[in-house]
């Protein structure tokens, strides 16, 4: 049984069914375990990749092994974004895991959920950035979906709470008004 005064985070681990469970904090320092933070953890007989998404001192009812180390580079996801990413899990009544799994960028999902073989290089990476920038300027807003953006970016930069249903029959568009307001509140 674990000491109900170790430091213990929470981290997303991926896979075909992503999963959180307990790790200890070990000899890492509770700051370089805050939310967020990309780790890797022993799981089963190897390593994984995964992202902490809560830290306390819970008293378990079982012993945890402990971080095996920080993403060298630093990498981690805002506080802020966990925070959100807890709220929309909350509210639409889904489980943590899927909804961090579904939200993160596509180049941090397919390095936990598909960890790379080799390195990314750097020329990849803006290859990368490129082709995503070209995808998304190739599709611009119908009249339509332009009004539906431009109701949702008022309220957002009014800094109003509102809910808004945006109906559409498959394939109208619904999705490009989503990311056209995503990068919009990314800006």
């Amino acid at each position: 049984m674990s000491s109900a005064a170790e430091l213990k985070v929470l981290v997303l681990l991926g896979g075909g069914m992503p999963q959180a469970y307990w790790y200890g904090a070990g000899d890492i320092s509770e700051s370089a375990l805050r939310p967020g933070t990309v780790v890797e953890v022993p799981l089963r007989n190897r390593q994984s990749p995964g992202i902490v998404i809560e830290t306390g001192t819970p008293e378990l009812a079982f012993s945890v092994k402990p971080v095996t180390r920080v993403a060298p580079d630093g990498a981690r996801v805002s506080e802020e974004w966990i925070s959100l990413l807890r709220w929309i899990s909350s509210y639409y009544l889904t489980p943590l895991p899927l909804v961090l799994q579904a939200a993160l960028p596509k180049i941090a999902t397919r390095f936990l959920f598909h960890p790379p073989k080799r390195v990314v290089k750097r020329k990849d990476a803006e290859s990368f950035s490129e082709t995503n920038e070209a995808h998304s300027s190739a599709y611009p807003p119908t009249p339509e979906q332009r009004v539906a953006i431009d109701r949702l970016s008022e309220a957002m930069d009014a800094g109003s709470a509102k809910t808004f249903l945006l109906h559409g029959i498959t394939g109208s568009g619904k999705t490009l008004v989503y990311l056209h307001l995503a990068k919009r509140a990314l800006e």
